[in-house]
């Protein structure tokens, strides 16, 4: 059986991370856990590591080997300090065995839009038969302050049993100019994105509706998606770690009407 080579994008705070644990805890599925950066491996590929520079038709050789050793790994435990960089190939009640793994990839979440353009340039030239999970979260006024509330308290996941991040006994007031900023550059990362629908095979994940909607039915028809059995994900970890957007915001009402200026759509 061939395997399914995937890679989940979206827009930093999308839900990225939620659906790429997800999935590699499934017996048939290995992933490289930690975040990848879009360059140097979509930027670059083999020239990453040669002296001469970039060769295309090297490049387009070596692009699904290179993909390949840097998302499978033979079964182990966990990094026994703790540091867990790759993924943990199985779990006590679901063992994993390197020969059953039927699908591999990893996960990109999107800071900015040239990372978006580099990115959907690359799976395009390099790797048309990779299938792709694109994460979206719909409310971009949650997604923003997600995403400066984390950069502020430096909690971005609570792993394991560890309690989720309280928020702070006084609400912030979200920056309007970098809003207007981050949404401009949102309209434009999904645009990238979604030009991918015409040259991949896509299955689209809701934040809202899929990662938040507390059914752990969800990841199913992704793991359809992937060529794999359904089942669900009793191996996750990961906790929400931001209250309500009304809990910790001051301006919700304000930013929702800028949303809505520039991106009517979403507003």
């Amino acid at each position: 059986m061939d395997r399914v080579r995937y890679v989940i994008v979206g827009l930093a705070r999308s839900g990225t991370t939620a659906t790429h644990a997800a999935i590699y805890g499934h017996p048939h599925i290995c992933a490289m856990a930690d975040e990848l950066r879009v360059s140097p491996f979509f930027t670059s590929g083999v020239a990453t590591f040669t002296v001469s520079g970039e060769n295309q038709y090297e490049r387009r050789i070596a692009s699904d080997r290179i993909f390949d050793a840097i998302t499978i790994y033979p079964p182990r435990a966990p990094d026994p300090e703790g540091k867990v960089l790759i993924a943990y190939n199985g779990t006590p009640d679901v063992p994993k065995a390197a020969e059953d793994v039927r699908a591999n990839g990893l996960k990109v979440a999107i800071p900015n839009a040239e990372d978006a353009r580099n990115l959907v340039d690359a799976l395009q030239q390099y790797y048309p038969s990779v299938k792709i999970i694109h994460v979206r979260r719909s409310d971009w006024v949650a997604q923003f302050a997600s995403l400066h509330r984390a950069t502020k308290t430096g909690v971005w996941h609570t792993r394991d049993h560890a309690s989720p991040a309280t928020a702070d006994e006084s609400k912030m007031t979200l920056p309007l100019k970098p809003f207007e900023a981050y949404v401009d550059m949102a309209v434009e990362v999904e645009r990238h994105l979604l030009s991918l629908r015409g040259s991949h095979a896509v299955h689209e994940v809701s934040y809202e509706a899929h990662v938040n909607g507390g059914d752990p039915r969800w990841v199913h028809p992704v793991f359809e998606f992937l060529g794999v059995d359904a089942m669900d994900p009793s191996w996750m970890r990961l906790t929400k770690t931001a209250p309500p957007l009304e809990d910790y915001v001051a301006n919700v009402a304000e930013l929702r009407a800028l949303l809505a200026e520039r991106a009517p759509d979403r507003g």
